[in-house]
């Protein structure tokens, strides 16, 4: 299998090495399920936010699959490639998407201002203030800002 070369920091090196090591002991094979990310995290005597991030790396390099509100599974190597092509694909549309944006958000915006009442700038002014202020706490609650945004 071709796993896709990502530069990663020595801890969190040694924390996915942790994961995989743990995952090799148990015997674990394609679609067996990990346990939980509480339980993970006391086995290997890491934080959960390491945790996390060591499972994001094994994700992208197609090694396991993580199903929200169910749980963390191993891939195989055909369902490992499968994943790493589509998040390529995703990747690349989520590009596209971005300029998309650019294109079409910055006239939609001076069209808009142009026309505005003073009560609609104080709405900007304000969702302006939220999103400022959501995205200085820290951790950043990503939920926020999109409903923000």
């Amino acid at each position: 299998m071709s796993t896709p070369v990502i530069n990663i920091q020595p801890r969190l090196q040694s924390q996915v090495k942790l994961l995989l090591d743990h995952i090799e002991d148990a015997g674990l094979k394609a679609g067996d399920r990990l346990a939980s990310e509480r339980e993970l995290a006391k086995i290997l005597g890491i934080s959960r936010s390491s945790l996390r991030e060591a499972i994001q790396i094994l994700q992208v390099q197609g090694r396991i699959f993580v199903k929200h509100g169910i749980g963390i599974f191993i891939l195989d190597e055909k369902e490992g490639e499968k994943l790493r092509e589509t998040l390529k694909v995703a990747r690349h549309r989520m590009e596209e998407l971005f300029q998309m944006r650019e294109i079409l958000e910055a006239p939609a915006v001076e069209w808009a201002a142009e026309r505005r009442s003073d009560e609609q700038l104080a709405q900007i002014k304000s969702a302006a203030k939220a999103l400022q202020i959501a995205t200085a706490e820290v951790p950043i609650d990503f939920e926020k800002v999109r409903v923000l945004d």
